[in-house]
Parts: structure tokens; sequence; C-alpha cells
């Protein structure tokens, strides 16, 4: 008896252990592990309905707050997901909240405006033709799809073969014809004849650690390697001539690339959200750098701009928070750099201070007119003279320069950007009594003393 009763204590404490640790499991764990798979998948309706029910189920889980919010930022929906973070912070009171906030308000103050951006395009498609400038955007005519075009997938390996280019593929409604195989993917080899890596062709493979380009490659177009977060290094063949918007975005093991002598083009946001990128070599040829093509890259510490380039939209490596250089070839004719800060060859523009430069104090150069978007991004200063003779500071030009505590900003000046001391919590400006600069601070509550 005493021994069938042990038995049955036993089975008891075993069922209760159990029971115990199936009350350890949150509710909202199963709807928040589904969301992160549905974002990652790219399926956002359904990532939104599970982050949805987290947040209902448990108001002040942080981790639903951010995944709502990334949802919304990878739609391009950046104040849905700053209101959805604000509502979190609100909640929870939790930094990480308030600090993801501060980055996607950055994200989104550096958008381009098309309707007061947009510039002349010139359609060339011989390197003789090729001309470009502030006020003139490359456009290249991609070869004709290839008509043999074919493509296999076996052991991991994802096989692309034809003459001509690759068709254009679109994440949210044409997807490429292996994506619902995708991480299945590890190597991706395409053969000779293919000349152009096409629009989102290997987005979201995120298993792929291995490419292979032939020499018939000349373009890499929009987002065709996006989130491919296990790419750790690609060789770009000799011909390839542009680098498209975000081809590369978000290759977090990426960690250093070599670009050849034929490229002409590095467009917008080309390398952004690189997160383990330390290096990058450009040739002495690229005439173009779009705005942001470096940015959010964590761990790069320097710049080398080459002497060919004559056209640097906006500030190139805006949020690098680890960079300490930026060096710009002696003979190039349209831009310079002056102690490693990059600045318009005729230094009326300051386009990118580095956010790792070891120095405390900085007076800008007399003779600056504008000082650039995000051209202090993230700075180490503590203070900064502003001369005479600048008449504009961008967007988010001081955005979150937590150790900056005083600013002479001069009476010339007209215009400051959006949020241009945003996150600057320290920060007393100084200037003279009816000016611009004291106008402006009185209405975003930033302390200003007269001199």
């Amino acid at each position: 008896m005493k021994k069938f009763m042990s038995i049955i204590l036993t089975i008891l404490l075993a069922f209760a252990l159990v029971s115990c640790a199936k009350a350890q499991t949150p509710d909202w764990q199963t709807s928040l592990d589904l969301g992160q798979k549905y974002l990652l998948d790219g399926n956002y309706e359904q990532a939104i309905i599970e982050f949805n029910k987290v947040i209902e189920i448990d108001p002040k889980n942080v981790e639903a707050y951010i995944g709502l919010a990334e949802v919304y930022a990878a739609q391009g929906d950046y104040d849905s997901a700053i209101s959805v973070l604000e509502q979190g912070y609100a909640e929870t009171g939790n930094q990480s909240l308030q600090d993801k906030i501060n980055e996607l308000r950055g994200l989104a103050a550096v958008q381009p405006e098309p309707e007061t951006t947009a510039t002349p395009e010139v359609k060339v498609t011989t390197e003789a033709e090729i001309t470009t400038d502030a006020e003139t955007t490359l456009i290249f005519e991609p070869d004709p799809v290839a008509e043999d075009f074919a493509w296999t997938l076996e052991n991991g390996v994802l096989t692309l073969s034809g003459h001509g280019s690759m068709p254009d593929y679109d994440y949210f409604s044409n997807h490429a014809p292996w994506f619902e195989e995708r991480d299945d993917i590890f190597q991706i080899i395409v053969e000779e004849g293919i000349t152009s890596v096409s629009r989102e062709a290997f987005h979201s493979c995120y298993y792929c650690t291995s490419v292979n380009l032939p020499e018939s490659i000349t373009h890499i177009e929009y987002g065709a390697f996006i989130d491919c977060y296990s790419l750790e290094s690609i060789i770009i063949p000799n011909n390839v001539r542009s680098i498209g918007e975000c081809a590369f975005c978000r290759c977090d093991s990426l960690t250093s690339v070599s670009l050849p002598s034929s490229i002409l083009i590095i467009e917008a946001k080309a390398f952004v959200n690189c997160d383990s990128l330390t290096s990058i070599s450009m040739p002495n040829g690229v005439i173009s750098i779009g705005y942001d093509a470096f940015g959010d890259c964590d761990v790069l510490s320097e710049i080398v701009i080459p002497s060919s380039v004559s056209f640097i939209e906006g500030n190139p490596f805006a949020f690098c928070y680890m960079l300490k250089k930026v060096i710009v070839e002696n003979d190039n004719q349209n831009y310079k750099s002056i102690d490693n800060v990059l600045f318009s060859e005729d230094s009326t523009v300051l386009i990118g201070y580095p956010p790792e430069k070891d120095v405390e104090q900085y007076s800008i150069p007399n003779g600056v007119t504008s000082i650039a978007d995000c051209a202090f991004h993230s700075c180490n200063l503590k203070s900064i003279t502003v001369p005479e003779s600048v008449l504009n500071i961008g967007n988010c030009a001081f955005y979150v320069c937590r150790n900056l505590t005083s600013i002479y900003i001069p009476d010339n000046v007209v215009n400051i950007g959006n949020d241009a001391f945003f996150g600057c919590e320290n920060l007393t400006i100084y200037g003279k009594s009816g000016s611009y600069a004291e106008k402006y601070a009185l209405e975003n509550n930033i302390p200003f003393i007269v001199e």
C-alpha cells in the first residue's frame, strides 16, 4: 500500500510540475513568435495582427511594440512606426523604445522629397556620354529580359542562366519564382550571359552565404540582395557600372566590399544598415554617391572619397556611429576633406562630420553657408561655434548629439531644419537678441542665452 501511495504521489507531483511549467509560458508568447516569423517572411498584414494580439494581452510588452514598429518601418510608414513606439514608451517608460523613436525620426527626416528635389534625367548608354553634377541623374537602360532565362535549385544552390537581363520582381506583388524556397538557398550562382541582377531578385534569402556573379553583369538593381542577413562577402565583377538603391540593404554579415574600377554610380542606401561592414573600397571612376549610401553602418570607421566623384547626395554616411575619418583624394574637383570633415570643394557646404572624431570643441570654418542634413549626427562634440557666414542649418543637422551643451548661432542664420537639435538634451543655444536662432529656441523649448 505504501508503495502504491508513493507511486500515486510521484505521478501527482510530476503532473503538478508539468502544469506549473506550462503556466510559466506566457499567453502572448505564441503570438509574439508568430509576429516575428511573419515579419521576417514579409507577411506584414499577419505580423501586425499577431503583434497587436500581444499588446492587447500584455500592454507592457516591449518586444511587441518594437516588432510592430519594424513592420511599419519596413513598409516605409515611419509615422505609424513612431506612433506605435510612442504608445509603448508611454505605457512602459522603456528607454530602448525611446532610442528606437530617435532612430526612426532621423530616418524619416532625411527621406528625399521627390516633388522638390527631382532632377533632370539624362539617359546614357556609353561611357563617352556620361556626365553628372548636382543637377543630373544618370539612368542606365538595361538589356532586354533574357528569353532563355532559367533557374534551378538543387542541394541548396540556386543557379540562374540565360542571355540578357533577369526579370524584375517585387517583394509585395510579384515574388521571384524561388521566393517560397528561399530558406533552402545557401549559395547563388549566376551564369555567364546574364547582364543584370534584377530588382529584388534575392530579397530575403536569409541563409545565403555565398554569391557568384559572372563578368557579363553590368548592373545590380534596386534591392537585389536586400535582407540577405548571412551574406558575408561578395565579389562584384569588373563590368558592373551601377549599384542600385538598397541593393545590399541590411546585409548584416557583410564585412567588407571592394568595388571594381568599372563602377560609376552608387545609388541611395545601397549599403545601408550593413551592421558588420568595416571597410568599403571605392575606385577612382565612381561619379555619384547617393544619400545614405553607407548610412547606419555601425562599425564603419573610415571613408575615402575618390577624386572622380562629382556628385554626393546629402550625407552618405549618416548614422555611422563609429566613423572617425572622411578622406577626399587631393585632386577631387568637387569635394574636399578638412581635418577629416567632408566639405564641398568651395568650402560653402559642410556635408559630414565623423561622429567618433575625438575632439570636444569645433569651430565651423568661416565661409560655410550651409550645414547639410545630418551633418553632425550623433557626434561627440560638447561645443560648436557657427560662423557669421552660415545661412542654413539642415534637417537633423545635430541629431542626437547627446554631449552637446552649447552652440553659438549667428543672426545671419535664416533657416533651421526639422529635428535639427533633436535629442540634444543638455543643449543651450547662444546668439543675438531677436535673431531667428532665439525664435527657434523658444519654439522648441531649448534654453537660449543672449550674447
